[in-house]
């Protein structure tokens, strides 16, 4: 058969136009993204990094609360707490209650926390930290501005609520019931000399009658008063008798104790078991080298009780260098230093904390 050149031209025009619409595409381009491409893995947080930046939110709002003399224990405070300072197994209540007393004896408080010092370690069951700081603020006795460095060191749980805040010096790690190992003296010295006027003491505190106390406090020094507002024990330098009252009111209705004085060594003393003294009644013996007092000031002084400065410690060293007997009353757990100045005997140190168990 025989086909024309006109025909045969239009058969190649639409074979070439079929091809082109339904034939498969030669042309090459770049190929599309796997759709089975790994995604990116998300960077995991350092939990040591997150506890950190945690803590120090915690502790700049915690020192924010203390300078505005706002604050709330229930929000920084585990409900138990292991240690706060020298005092252990205690309520969160009862150190809430140990920071506010510390309020009233300062003024434009301003506290520095140093998120830079900080240092944290992970525990069994959350972490530690130990940091650095300065408080600036005013005595309100004497108005007199303190600037005193702190360093701290502060257990959280992994709820992250403070479980234990004591000073991070094991130096200052020091009972804050103002006990110091006692060193007795060898001979009885004084006692003797003493022992009417500790007995009269003791019978006034008895009867809430303190006529003929009054007279023995010393005229220039004063005497102190170690009381126990809260978590730890406070002295407090008083200069009249009647200043006492207003700390401890209690005393105007009398104290039942012990009156009859025994001269033997001081009983020893534990807070375990049932009988906190190991034999009962009322002692006197001499004593050398105390310094309880200003211990117990250098040991609330790293508690951030900065109104125990050098100054006042040195005053409190002053007066303990007079200390020569001590009597103590097992009943009400009350002790009474007596010393001698120019030949005259007074009543130095009432302590009202150091012998009991109540924090």
């Amino acid at each position: 058969m025989k086909i024309s050149h006109l025909a045969l031209s239009f058969l190649l025009i639409s074979s070439t136009l079929l091809w082109s619409c339904g034939g498969e595409s030669t042309t090459t381009g770049s190929p599309p993204q796997s759709r089975m491409a790994e995604e990116t893995p998300a960077v995991q947080e350092d939990p040591e990094q997150v506890a950190r930046e945690k803590i120090i939110n915690i502790l700049s709002d915690y020192y924010t609360d203390i300078a505005a003399e706002q604050l709330d224990a229930d929000k920084y405070f585990a409900p138990e707490v292991e240690q706060f300072f020298g005092s252990k197994g205690i309520s969160r209540e009862k150190v809430g209650q140990s920071l506010r007393s510390g309020f009233e004896s300062v003024e434009d408080r301003h506290i520095t926390f140093d998120p830079s010092s900080l240092r944290i370690t992970p525990t069994a069951n959350g972490y530690e930290s130990v940091f650095s700081g300065q408080t600036i603020h005013k005595r309100s006795n004497d108005g007199q501005q303190v600037n005193a460095a702190f360093k701290n060191k502060v257990r959280f749980n992994k709820e992250f609520q403070i479980i234990a805040y004591a000073g991070a010096d094991e130096k200052q790690a020091q009972n804050t019931r103002g006990l110091a190992p006692r060193e007795e003296a060898s001979a009885p010295s004084g006692v003797a000399a003493s022992q009417s006027m500790a007995k009269q003491v003791l019978e006034e505190f008895k009867s809430g009658n303190f006529s003929r106390s009054k007279a023995l406090i010393h005229p220039k020094y004063g005497f102190y008063l170690i009381g126990q507002p809260g978590a730890y024990s406070v002295p407090y330098h008083l200069t009249t008798f009647d200043e006492i009252f207003k700390k401890a009111p209690w005393l105007e209705k009398g104290t039942d104790m012990y009156t009859e004085l025994k001269e033997e060594a001081i009983p020893n003393f534990t807070c375990e078991g049932d009988n906190y003294f190991d034999k009962d009644g009322c002692f006197i013996a001499p004593t050398k080298n105390f310094n309880n007092l200003s211990s117990l000031m250098r040991a609330l002084r790293q508690a951030e009780f900065d109104e125990f400065g050098p100054a006042v410690i040195n005053k409190a060293v002053n007066i303990e260098k007079l200390v020569k007997v001590e009597v103590v009353e097992t009943k009400s757990g009350m002790a009474y230093y007596y010393g001698e100045d120019a030949g005259k005997w007074y009543l130095l140190i009432i302590d009202m904390a150091s012998y009991g168990c109540s924090a």
